[in-house]
C-alpha cells in the first residue's frame, strides 16, 4: 500500500510539471474540477439592510479592496450575488442578499435559494438601528425551515454611538453577552443599544445557536484604528459556529490573512489544498485534475507576491526540492501517520489516503513556492530554504488534515 501511494505521488508530481511547463487547458475538466471544489467550501449567507456593513465584512476577512469585492461578485439570483475567498478555490463563499430592505422585496425567492446552500447565517445590523421587524421576519423564516441553522449577528458601526470624538476601548471589551451591559469600558448609550437589539432577537434565535458579534470594520482614511475592531471576535464566532470539519482550519486560514511574510498566501494555500482533495474524490476527474488546482495555486501565489510566473519558476521550485525523492518519502510519512486512524483497510481506505496525499503535496508546494517567490521578490535565491519548507509543511498537513479526520 504505502509503495503504491507513494509512486502515485510521484506521477502526479511529473504530470503537473507537464500541466505548468505544457499548459493544454480542458473546460470539461476545469468545470468538473471546480462542481468539486465548491461542495468543500464554507458557505455564509449575509443578510442585511444597505449600507449596514456586510461588503466590510468579506473585504476584512478575505484581505482584499472594496474594488476586488465590488468586482468578484457573481449573481445568483435577482436578489443575490456570491463572492468566493479564494476564487478559484474558496474556502468560504458570502451569499449576499442586496435587495433586502428595498420597497416590494420578497425573501422568498432568496430563502428558498440561499438557504439550502448556507452553512450559517450571518444577519449584520448597524448598532443604532433598531427598525429591525422585517430582518428579524425573515430569520423567523429561517428558523422554522432549517431550525438547526447556525447564527452570527454581527452588530456593526459602533463609533456611531460612540461619544466625541469616537474612539475606540483600547481593548477589545465585548462578549455579546448580558455580561457586556454593565461593561463600564462601553459608552452607556451604546451599551443599552445592544442590549436592546440582542433581546429582539433573541425571539428568533434558538439558545447556542446563535452568536451575537460587536464589530466596526473602518478604512484607514476613516481615522479611526484599528480598522478592523472586532475582527478575531467575528472569526471566534465563525469557527465556533461553522461545520465541525472545517472550522478550525477556517479560523486559521481567515486568521493567516494578517501574515505580513505571506501577504494572505496561506489562505489561498488551504483554500487550493481543500481544493485538491476534493477533486481526487471525483473518480472522472482523479489524478488529472490536481495538477489543474495546483497550477492554478501557483499562478495565484505568484499574482500575490507580484512576481511575474514563467515556466522556469516552477522548473526552480522543482529543482529546489530535489527531484521526486522527497516529494515520495514525504508522502510515504504522511501516510503512515494518516494510516493509524483508519482500522480496515479497503476502498474507501484508499480513497482517504488518496484525498489526505493530495492536501499535503498541494498544502507543501504552495508553502515551498511561497519562500521561492519570497526569495525572487527580495532578490536572493536559496534552494535549502525552499526545500526545508516544503518537508516542514507535509509535517503540518499531516496535523491538519489528522485534525480534520478526527472531527
Amino acid at each position: 500500500m504505502f509503495d503504491w501511494i507513494g509512486r502515485q505521488i510521484a506521477d502526479g508530481w511529473e504530470t503537473l510539471q507537464g500541466v505548468i511547463l505544457s499548459p493544454s487547458p480542458d473546460p470539461d475538466l476545469d468545470e468538473e474540477a471546480q462542481a468539486a471544489i465548491r461542495k468543500q467550501a464554507v458557505t455564509i449567507w449575509l443578510i442585511g439592510k444597505v449600507q449596514a456593513g456586510k461588503s466590510s465584512i468579506i473585504r476584512e476577512l478575505a484581505g482584499s479592496t472594496d474594488a476586488e469585492v465590488g468586482n468578484g461578485f457573481r449573481p445568483c439570483t435577482r436578489t443575490t450575488a456570491l463572492f468566493g475567498f479564494p476564487p478559484d478555490a474558496p474556502i468560504l463563499r458570502f451569499l449576499d442578499t442586496r435587495g433586502f430592505g428595498e420597497a416590494g422585496y420578497d425573501p422568498a425567492e432568496d430563502i428558498a435559494t440561499c438557504l439550502p446552500e448556507a452553512d450559517l447565517v450571518m444577519a449584520v445590523i448597524r448598532a443604532d438601528d433598531h427598525a429591525t421587524e422585517g430582518l428579524r421576519g425573515v430569520l423567523k423564516e429561517v428558523r422554522a425551515k432549517k431550525p438547526e441553522a447556525p447564527f452570527v449577528i454581527a452588530q456593526t458601526c459602533l463609533h456611531k454611538l460612540y461619544p466625541h470624538p469616537p474612539r475606540h476601548p483600547d481593548a477589545y471589551p465585548w462578549t455579546g453577552t448580558g455580561l457586556d451591559d454593565a461593561n463600564p469600558s462601553i459608552p452607556e448609550r451604546l451599551r443599552r443599544s445592544l442590549a436592546a437589539q440582542r433581546a429582539s432577537f433573541a425571539l428568533v434565535t434558538a439558545p447556542g445557536l446563535a452568536r451575537f458579534v460587536p464589530l466596526d470594520f473602518t478604512l484607514p482614511e476613516d481615522d479611526l484604528p484599528p480598522p478592523g475592531f472586532g475582527r478575531p471576535a467575528l472569526i471566534d464566532a465563525i469557527e465556533a459556529t461553522a461545520p465541525a470539519a472545517f472550522g478550525a482550519s477556517l479560523a486559521a486560514a481567515l486568521r493567516a490573512v494578517d501574515e505580513a511574510r505571506t501577504g494572505g498566501a496561506r489562505a489561498h494555500i488551504l483554500g487550493y489544498a481543500f481544493a485538491a482533495a476534493a477533486v481526487g474524490a471525483v473518480p472522472a476527474v482523479g489524478a488529472a485534475g490536481l495538477p489543474v488546482v495546483q497550477g492554478k495555486m501557483l499562478h495565484s501565489l505568484s499574482g500575490i507576491f507580484g512576481v511575474a510566473f514563467e515556466w522556469w519558476t516552477f522548473a526552480e521550485i522543482l529543482g529546489s526540492l530535489g527531484t521526486t525523492v522527497v516529494v515520495r518519502e514525504g508522502g510515504l510519512f504522511l501516510v503512515r501517520e494518516l494510516a493509524k486512524l483508519i482500522p480496515v483497510y479497503g476502498q474507501t481506505a484508499g480513497a482517504a489516503l488518496a484525498a489526505a496525499a493530495d492536501f499535503a503535496i498541494t498544502y507543501a508546494l504552495g508553502e515551498a513556492a511561497c519562500v521561492y517567490l519570497l526569495q525572487q521578490r527580495d532578490g536572493r535565491r536559496d534552494p535549502d530554504e525552499v526545500a526545508a519548507r516544503f518537508n516542514a509543511a507535509l509535517a503540518e498537513a499531516a496535523t491538519i488534515w489528522r485534525r480534520k479526520a478526527e472531527e
